[in-house]
Formats: structure tokens, sequence, C-alpha cells
């Protein structure tokens, strides 16, 4: 953050370490929407990385949600092979 408000339009505040009461400036960040949303922690109730979903076949699923339409990105038979694929999609997205 360089300490300029507001913000140009796309742009949101994000914290770094997903820390939302760490306000300082080293902590913050300029992030579009998407990105903040993609940085989102939520809890699975598989136990299972984020973007990662266990299909009735046993396989891994991964998945992301962008300008609300699904991106399948693939099934796996491993959980390691899902989570490379996870890091190699949002390495392509940067």
């Amino acid at each position: 953050m360089t300490g300029s408000w507001p913000l140009p339009k796309p742009y949101e505040i994000d914290h770094e370490n997903r820390i939302k009461y760490d306000n300082k400036w080293k902590n913050l960040r300029e992030i579009t929407h998407q990105k903040n949303i993609q940085n989102q922690v939520r809890p699975n109730r598989d136990n299972l990385p984020q973007h990662v979903y266990l299909s009735r076949e046993g396989r891994f699923v991964v998945k992301f949600k962008i300008n609300k339409r699904n991106k399948h990105v693939g099934q796996f038979l491993l959980l390691s092979e899902a989570i490379i694929a996870i890091q190699n999609y949002k390495i392509g997205l940067t």
C-alpha cells in the first residue's frame, strides 16, 4: 500500500496474512475483487483444501468460481495431484 486513498475503482484492500484486525501498512495490499475472493479461506467439511471437492466416484475434483461461473480444472485420483493442479492454475491466473 502506498498510503493513498481512495483506491482506483477495480481494487479493494486485502490483508495479506488474512487477519482482519491487523491493519499495519505492510500487511495491506491493493487487490482486485476477484483475487480477494480467491484469497478467502472457507471451511470444508471433508477437511480438503480450498477448491477441492470429493466426487461420488471418490475422485478429487478441482474447480474455481470466477465471475460467478465455475471453472472445472480436472479430476484426480490423488489429493497431491489435485493440489499441484490448484497451484498450476493459480500461477496461470497471475
